[in-house]
């Protein structure tokens, strides 16, 4: 470290010399701490949002086909609305898969931060943060998450429709 030794001997400001480091390691200490808060709060939902959103979409699709085969018999119509649930579910899949990646890469972009930071702490040079590559592709699986459970439900509201279609050609219709 530079100025806690001169030449090999210690230098005149000593004291304050350790004074800074002891502050610096205070600052490491605090950022540590912090830094293992996040990452583990990124552990918690990467297990949360993907058991979540996948279990949720995958049998609100998956009944609405398991539904449409049990009550109707295999036509055309029926067999769009397994396919809608088929569809939707795998659109379910995705979205769990793309939200356990992005919570990935979120942490890992999390950890290159942290060492980014320690290494300004102790460089004492502050400048304008990097932003890492691991955010920006937890960010493109952030955005593939969402595209797939809005498609996973727009799947699911098409095959709504089409069951509406069903039901409206199975009624009576009075002269």
């Amino acid at each position: 470290m530079k100025g806690l030794f001169t030449g090999g001997m210690p230098s005149a400001n000593y004291g304050a010399d350790a004074k800074a480091l002891e502050l610096k390691i205070d600052q490491l200490k605090t950022i540590t701490s912090a830094a293992v808060e996040t990452s583990n709060a990124h552990l918690d939902a990467i297990v949360k949002f993907a058991l979540a959103g996948t279990r949720g979409l995958f049998l609100l699709n998956g009944a609405a086909a398991i539904t449409a085969l049990a009550k109707t018999e295999i036509n055309s119509a029926s067999l769009k609305i397994i396919t809608c649930g088929a569809i939707g579910a795998s659109f379910a899949v995705a979205c769990g898969l793309m939200s356990y990646l992005s919570q990935c890469y979120f942490s890992a972009a999390n950890a290159k931060t942290f060492e980014s930071t320690v290494k300004t702490v102790f460089s004492g040079v502050s400048g304008q943060p990097i932003i890492p590559k691991e955010q920006r592709i937890g960010d493109y699986c952030r955005i593939a998450a969402i595209v797939c459970a809005l498609a996973s439900i727009g799947v699911f509201f098409y095959g709504l429709y089409q069951v509406h279609g069903i039901l409206e050609a199975l009624q009576p219709h009075s002269v």
